[in-house]
């Protein structure tokens, strides 16, 4: 047990053939280790260094330009543009929220059709219309799909195991009904 082990572990090392049991510490104790070490360090610290200084630099030239730009401007001028600003903005928010909201709707339609919840995320959410048609195209695919396969099914073909077959001719094509590839 542990009596014969030394109980400290350092017997452990008399037991093997030298180098494989050194410690990092062990390797690093040889000077010209420790200087090859020591140089590696320092270079990457350097170069750590310069990105963070280069991406410092950038997001304090960002932010002059965008004071030089505001400082050019006379009264009307910031006006107008802290209201394209504002404009722009809205929009974002207001493409955010038509997307979840049209999310939220195929998400219904898909469960009414019987459809997979999976494939709500390769509809196309650009805007109403074309949200509709994303999702009786990926029906169509749907349905022919499993047609397919149940009428590879009744024709007494061997699926692979645990019905890939079916699967992959589901995921085909609705990559065709989408346009994917």
């Amino acid at each position: 047990g542990a009596g014969a082990e030394g109980g400290n572990g350092e017997g452990a090392e008399d037991d093997s053939s030298g180098e494989d049991d050194m410690s990092f510490d062990d390797v690093l104790k040889d000077k010209k280790y420790q200087s090859e070490f020591d140089k590696r360090v320092a270079k990457a610290l350097e170069t750590a260094k310069g990105k963070w200084e280069a991406d410092y630099q950038t997001k304090v030239e960002e932010a002059k330009t965008e004071a030089e730009k505001l400082a050019k401007m006379n009264a009307e001028q910031k006006a107008k543009y802290a209201e394209d600003k504002r404009l722009a903005e809205l929009e974002k928010r207001e493409k955010d929220i038509t997307t979840r909201e049209l999310r939220a709707t195929a998400h219904e339609t898909l469960a009414e059709k019987g459809l997979p919840k999976d494939l709500i995320d390769i509809l196309n959410y650009s805007d109403a219309e074309n949200c509709n048609k994303s999702i009786e195209a990926v029906e169509k695919a749907f349905q022919s799909a499993v047609q397919k396969a149940v009428n590879e099914k009744l024709r007494g073909k061997q699926d692979p195991k645990g019905g890939q077959g079916i699967q992959g001719s589901v995921d085909a094509a609705l990559r065709a009904a989408m346009g994917l590839k």
